[in-house]
């Protein structure tokens, strides 16, 4: 009997996976990326408060650094 691709086994195993990945991506973006962008805030001298510079980490010229850091979570979420 030949089975079918992704069929038992194998669709279980991925979708065992897709949770944690997701998880990791989101804390990875949320967390990761607000803590970087504070950092690099810091040694730029610019003295913001915590609210202007979650602002700014969420804005959309950030937001190519914030999909790094969410592969970087979703990596982290894999292991």
């Amino acid at each position: 009997m030949v089975e079918k691709p992704f069929s038992g086994n194998i669709r279980r195993r991925i979708l065992f996976f897709i949770p944690p990945v997701l998880v990791g991506a989101f804390f990875g973006y949320i967390l990761l990326h607000s803590i970087s962008v504070f950092i690099v805030y810091v040694f730029e001298r610019r003295f913001l408060s915590a609210l202007s510079i979650l602002n700014e980490a969420f804005a959309i010229e950030h937001l190519y650094m914030g999909v790094y850091f969410a592969f970087i979570g979703g990596a982290i979420g894999f292991l």
